[in-house]
């Protein structure tokens, strides 16, 4: 036995459909609460954490910090900072829109601060210290909106 399908009223008129997840609607505002302020959580993190990365290759250290001699002992803090941001990132973007959605968002805002890092190292790596501060930006943002 198939499901009954929505009735149309005439033409041009809008189905009527049962909302699927009780307590959810269908009629939720964009942006909805919240989401602006996951999105700033989680593209800072994914922003600082491709920032903190790239600067445990030395390549993009040198290229940031020409005269600092101390990239021996700031590789692994670098590195494991980097993929903790990357991780922490991943919370909000679960929390708000649910484990598959959110995995799947998380992924498209870590591509776009791959890219932007990419873009930033390539024409002005000694911007990176102006990235951070924007990245760190977006988080308190995020967290105190």
């Amino acid at each position: 036995m198939m499901p009954d399908r929505p009735r149309l009223a005439g033409a041009g008129s809008v189905p009527v459909v049962s909302d699927p997840v009780p307590g959810r609607s269908f009629s939720r505002r964009w942006p909805a609460e919240g989401d602006f302020c996951v999105a700033c959580i989680g593209l800072g993190l994914a922003c600082l954490g491709c920032l903190l990365l790239s600067l445990s290759l030395r390549r993009h250290y040198r290229q940031a910090f020409p005269d600092s001699p101390a990239y021996e002992r700031r590789r692994w803090p670098l590195r494991i900072a980097g993929y903790a941001c990357l991780g922490l990132s991943l919370w909000p973007c679960i929390r708000d829109a649910g484990l598959w959605v959110g995995i799947i968002l998380w992924a498209s805002i870590a591509a776009l601060s791959a890219v932007l890092l990419i873009l930033l190292l390539t024409y002005r790596p000694r911007g990176t210290a102006a990235f951070g501060c924007a990245a760190a930006g977006l988080v308190a943002a995020g967290l105190l909106l």
